[in-house]
């Protein structure tokens, strides 16, 4: 996500008198949720941990906030370059829900957010109303879509095994 802007020209372009935009690269607030709950193996929140890592290693600009959550937010955790997986601790392991996500981020971010990426399993409670943004739900080789599918706003992508 990069625009230009003569605001500020491009320093190199005035020394030959002719003045090009300089890129204007825009912030971007991403949010990331986790499914906690029990149906959740060891191996799969892992999978879902080494995803997060790519994606923050991938988009430096971006900023983010990661969401522990089974029925309830169980850990919020700022994603930049420092990001280490191996220092998340999950937690809950019990029921599973996405509404609080969506309720932390109208409360938390005033809804001023770009996208939200939720890995699951699919079998998640999902809001009633649609978010003002697009959510990506990334769900397991064994995990159900039926439900993430009927979100309007909403894109699923189904991880490979």
């Amino acid at each position: 996500p990069y625009d230009f802007t003569y605001m500020k020209p491009h320093k190199k372009s005035a020394s030959t008198g002719v003045y090009m935009p300089s890129v204007l690269k825009e912030d971007i607030e991403l949010i990331i949720a986790i499914d906690s709950s029990g149906s959740i193996s060891d191996e799969e929140y892992a999978q879902f941990l080494t995803e997060v890592t790519a994606i923050v290693l991938q988009y430096p600009q971006v900023k983010g906030t990661l969401l522990i959550c089974d029925a309830k937010i169980q850990n919020v955790i700022e994603l930049d370059a420092s990001f280490d997986p191996y220092s998340v601790h999950g937690g809950g392991y019990g029921g599973t829900s996405s509404i609080p996500v969506y309720e932390w981020i109208e409360k938390e971010k005033d809804n001023n957010i770009k996208l939200l990426i939720y890995f699951t399993d699919g079998w998640i409670d999902i809001p009633e109303s649609t978010p003002p943004f697009p959510t990506i739900w990334v769900v397991t080789p064994q995990g159900d879509t039926s439900v993430v599918e009927r979100m309007p706003n909403a894109i699923v992508i189904k991880m490979e095994d």
